[in-house]
């Protein structure tokens, strides 16, 4: 715009020239000044134009510019909200993960907390609950102890009760001989009661007796240990003094019972009976019928047990007696018949017997020849 503008003016000036050098030349010059008059108004005018047109073209600038701004602005506020708008979304973003994480952090801490407490809680509770349940388990172990006590008390009662009736039954039945058979009264006690009364040591020794007679008839094994805990303990009681005819007789019967009852433990108690009867400190005391049914019921059972060594055993006792003819001769009348086992040991015997008396030896080998000779003429 402003080189066309420029163009007219350079084109005014030169019509202007070229007229004042006509008009100098030529009359008509007043026409030419109206007429360079009439350029200047129009120059004029295109001046006021040209103005016009700045200001025209300004306010178009300015408009643009004012658009420009406005769009610059509306760009900015675009920006700024998706600057806003990103920075919005990462703080958030962040938030949620700060958030996230916290919250995994605290209930993280809370659930430990939970446990920690809950745990502690628990424990507490199950303390007081296991207390509670002791208190009554307690309770009622003391009162199951009570009953217990009470039923124990019950129980030694009836079986002092039990004991007394057997004790009377048995008495009733004293003066009858050994190995008989029983009523129905009798077989009614429990075996249980008759080996309470033989463990009692406050019993007579008479009772106990036909107590083991009636046990010996059920063939139990449970009257050993007792009967041969009666015989030591009486011994031992007797270490100083004369058995007694009662008592003497009263042990023959127990020792002679045993015979009846082949156990290794009825072996092994004979055995060592023996011993102490062989070696009592005071010879004086010793009781030739105890030593003998002793020493009958020891071959008796070794024999029925088959042993090998109780002939050796009973010989290793009597080598201790010395010269004791009477004792042996007693135990020769004792000893069982017809057992091979047996005769062995008589030989032994007699073998000992005829240094002291070999007119008895003579006399017993004759009567054993004729019995043997009878036996064989009357098969």
């Amino acid at each position: 715009m402003k080189v066309f503008i420029a163009s007219l003016l350079f084109l005014a000036f030169l019509v202007m020239s070229v007229s004042v050098s006509f008009a100098q030349q030529d009359p008509s010059y007043q026409k030419l000044v109206q007429d360079v008059e009439a350029l200047k108004e129009q120059v004029s005018t295109l001046q006021n134009q040209l103005q016009t047109v700045e200001n025209i073209e300004k306010m178009e600038l300015a408009a643009k510019l004012a658009d420009a701004e406005a769009k610059l602005t509306d760009a900015n506020a675009k920006f700024i909200n998706a600057e806003f708008g990103r920075f919005e979304r990462e703080l958030r973003d962040s938030n949620d993960n700060w958030l996230r994480t916290w919250s995994h952090w605290f209930l993280a801490i809370i659930g430990s907390l939970v446990l920690i407490l809950g745990g502690a809680f628990w424990h507490w509770l199950k303390s007081k609950s296991d207390q509670k349940i002791a208190d009554e388990v307690e309770k009622s172990l003391n009162g199951f102890k009570e009953a217990v006590s009470e039923v124990n008390i019950l129980e030694e009662k009836i079986r002092v009760l039990d004991k007394e009736h057997a004790v009377g039954v048995v008495e009733r039945f004293k003066s009858y001989p050994l190995h008989t058979a029983y009523p129905e009264e009798i077989k009614a006690l429990s075996e249980e009661t008759l080996l309470d009364v033989l463990c009692d040591r406050t019993r007579d020794i008479g009772i106990k007796v036909r107590i083991l007679d009636i046990l010996t008839h059920r063939e139990s094994t449970r009257l050993v240990s007792p009967t041969l805990d009666l015989l030591n303990s009486i011994l031992d009681s007797h270490q100083d003094k004369e058995l007694g005819w009662y008592t003497e007789a009263q042990l023959r019967n127990l020792v002679n019972l045993l015979g009846y009852t082949p156990t290794q433990e009825t072996y092994e108690g004979l055995i060592k009976f023996l011993d102490r009867l062989v070696l009592r400190e005071n010879t004086e005391f010793r009781d030739i019928l105890l030593l003998t049914t002793t020493t009958s019921s020891f071959a008796k059972i070794g024999h029925e047990l088959n042993k090998e060594d109780w002939i050796s055993l009973l010989k290793s006792d009597f080598s201790r007696l010395g010269n004791e003819v009477e004792t042996m001769k007693r135990i020769l009348h004792h000893l069982p018949n017809e057992r091979h086992s047996v005769d062995n040991f008589k030989d032994y015997l007699l073998e000992l017997l005829e240094q002291h008396d070999a007119e008895f030896v003579n006399d017993w080998r004759e009567r054993k020849a004729n019995a043997n000779t009878e036996t064989e003429e009357t098969s």
